[in-house]
């Protein structure tokens, strides 16, 4: 089943032009790229989603890349020291 967002008015990203870059049949997250404002270097903001509302903005790819990993890293710690993310406790 393919997710369905719902944004009310103007909020819309895709409507607003946002480029889709990953997007999961089932995620709840997805990433989108904006290119209403582009810098001189041609790169574009990256913004991060979790459904309808906006996460975070990264400047480029890669420190989109590295947020994730930096997560990942983070996750794997606490699972090796028995940690409990918020959502298990």
């Amino acid at each position: 089943m393919l997710a369905v967002f719902f944004f009310e008015g103007n909020a819309d990203p895709f409507h607003q032009g946002l480029i889709p870059i990953v997007l999961g049949q089932d995620a709840r997250g997805f990433l989108l790229r904006d290119p209403r404002n582009v810098r001189s270097n041609g790169e574009m903001e990256f913004v991060a989603f979790d459904l309808v509302e906006e996460e975070d903005r990264f400047p480029d790819f890669n420190t989109y890349l590295n947020h994730k990993l930096d997560l990942l890293k983070q996750t794997i710690h606490d699972e090796v020291n028995g940690r409990l993310s918020d959502e298990e406790q």
